[in-house]
């Protein structure tokens, strides 16, 4: 397959704006494929849930849900998984 894309839009790709647009593409693509991985390993939505309980020692339900900006019942419901999946105490 031969590229034929515009040679304009080639060289406003090799600006550092274009540059910056392909890293975040990039990016983009790690972010979905840790999202696979995390779904497969962690219970619901329990990834979001770590990060919010490792930014702290003692973390609270309450501070999970501020977090994650959700209700304290869902947060709750989503440690309760961590904890039944071992992941945390």
């Amino acid at each position: 397959m031969t590229n034929t894309t515009d040679p304009r839009t080639q060289a406003a790709m090799e600006t550092p704006g274009g540059q910056l647009a392909r890293q975040l593409y990039g990016l983009a693509a790690v972010r979905r494929e840790l999202g696979k991985v995390a779904n497969r390993e962690l219970p619901g939505h329990g990834f979001g849930a770590l990060v919010s309980i490792r930014k702290r020692e003692n973390a609270r339900v309450s501070d999970i849900a501020a977090d994650l900006q959700i209700d304290l019942s869902v947060a709750s419901r989503q440690v309760a998984s961590l904890v039944g999946a071992g992941l945390v105490e």
